[in-house]
């Protein structure tokens, strides 16, 4: 009898065990991902992001949060037009209000592309959301600058 009870009370426990690994292994993709991205890894992150995002269904907040990653990870990785694209889309669904430093990586990227003027609305409108931030005082500013040198080229050429 005793070992019947034995027997019982380890099934039971292997197959809790085993309940809480498989719930943590599909909760997890999403964790493993953010791991990644901390340890610099973009490339694994990017794939992990991807793959925890088509698994998210109902949560909206999750989905747009996984996606800001991917975005993240694509500015990161210097892929400025996918970067572009995901935080155009990210901003079609305001989650600007979450992460306001959304328009201020999509200004970057319209510098970085040349498209100053969008760039500058961009940095408005981050500017606006987060008014005192020193870095988008002087990235605005410094636009500015950057438009003059960009329609005021030298004929020179230098080899």
């Amino acid at each position: 009898m005793k070992t019947l009870k034995k027997g019982f009370t380890l099934l039971v426990a292997v197959l809790f065990l085993s309940a809480a690994a498989f719930g943590q292994s599909n909760k997890s993709i999403a964790q493993k991902a953010d791991d990644l991205f901390t340890q610099k890894q973009y490339i694994a992150a990017l794939e992990k992001y991807q793959e925890a995002y088509d698994r998210v269904n109902n949560n909206k907040a999750e989905k747009n949060r996984l996606y800001f990653q991917i975005g993240e990870c694509y500015r990161l990785m210097l892929n400025y037009p996918k970067a572009e694209h995901t935080y155009r889309r990210l901003v079609q669904v305001e989650y600007y209000t979450t992460e306001p430093k959304i328009y201020f990586y999509l200004a970057e990227m319209c510098r970085f592309d040349g498209n100053f003027n969008d760039a500058d609305t961009y940095y408005d409108k981050y500017l606006e959301l987060v008014p005192g931030d020193k870095l988008g005082i002087s990235r605005k500013k410094s636009l500015v600058e950057v438009t003059r040198w960009a329609n005021e080229r030298s004929r020179h050429v230098i080899t």
